[in-house]
């Protein structure tokens, strides 16, 4: 629970809702901060308490602080599912900006995303290695730690996406954010809807292990569990991230199928990503790095000139 004071409002905000008692200022501090007539704030207090018994008869708030609210102002109002939580998915936002945070945080809770933020990478490590998110949200050019480097660390400890922000629109830069583990970039400045567009099309999931009709696959000393998302090679676990996965799956899924550039890039990121076939180029490469036992001379990953990519498995 956190309370803000502007001298004649209170606002207390829980899981479902917020609570808002207030007074004018005038009347606050004549009638309530200095008046000596307790029978006034014994009715404050029952007028309170008659809504917040109302509130907890229909099973919305908690008994919280005794059953009472710590609040004896003359008017109060519930207003429900503005504190719930989201349903779209929880995001970490990390710029050192705080403007471009605070306009993020108000446009994702908008949208129905729960929304934590940090100012620099080492704050949102600290987050990552404690709290559970959907999609982390980076920007590149942070102090200290850079965007690149927190990438880095995020994927070495943990699966979640991460969209990567950027005022440098060269392609080199592009290159080392997904390189470094991310899904995706956006080029700042950027619409507040092609930054939705691409969060709905990267925490979209390619079709699971169940419908796609595979749960093992072993390749050598490779050894994949779609249903757990994990990766045994040579007796050790590798990590690859969510979209890593979702790629493989998807080769998997059609495998000794050539599959075109487009439809890849269409089933695993998203029709806006169709044209992006450096991107793919990038992906199938980290696969290669991690399940390959010669990247540079692939024996399962391999690419048809011109046309696509293809996951051969033993007949």
């Amino acid at each position: 629970m956190f309370a803000l004071y502007p001298r004649s409002v209170i606002i207390q905000a829980y899981a479902d809702g917020l609570f808002l008692s207030w007074v004018p200022t005038r009347k606050l501090e004549s009638e309530h901060a200095v008046s000596k007539d307790t029978s006034v704030r014994h009715a404050r207090r029952a007028k309170t308490n008659e809504i917040v018994s109302e509130r907890q008869h229909r099973g919305g708030l908690a008994n919280r602080d005794g059953g009472k609210l710590a609040s004896t102002l003359p008017y109060a109002r519930f207003i429900p599912g503005l504190g719930m939580k989201s349903k779209e998915g929880r995001v970490l936002v990390v710029d050192d900006d705080l403007q471009i945070r605070r306009v993020m945080r108000t446009t994702l809770h908008a949208k129905g995303y729960e929304v934590d933020e940090a100012g620099s990478g080492e704050q949102a490590l600290e987050l990552v290695r404690s709290e559970k998110y959907d999609l982390i949200i980076l920007d590149i050019n942070l102090p200290r730690m850079t965007g690149v480097e927190t990438c880095r660390e995020i994927h070495a400890m943990s699966p979640t996406p991460v969209i990567m922000l950027t005022v440098r629109d060269a392609g080199e830069d592009k290159i080392e954010a997904l390189d470094a583990g991310a899904c995706d970039y956006v080029t700042k400045p950027f619409a507040m809807g092609e930054l939705l567009a691409r969060m709905r099309a990267v925490l979209r999931r390619t079709p699971s292990s169940a419908i796609s009709g595979i749960t093992h696959l072993k390749l050598d000393d490779v050894e994949i569990n779609f249903e757990s998302r994990r990766v045994i090679v040579a007796g050790k676990p590798v990590r690859l991230t969510s979209k890593e996965f979702d790629l493989l799956l998807y080769l998997a899924t059609h495998r000794n199928r050539t599959i075109p550039h487009r439809e890849l890039l269409r089933e695993v990121w998203g029709a806006e990503h169709v044209e992006e076939r450096k991107y793919l180029r990038v992906f199938i490469n980290r696969l290669r790095k991690k399940v390959e036992a010669s990247p540079r001379e692939p024996k399962f990953l391999l690419t048809e000139p011109f046309v696509g990519y293809r996951l051969q498995t033993p007949e």
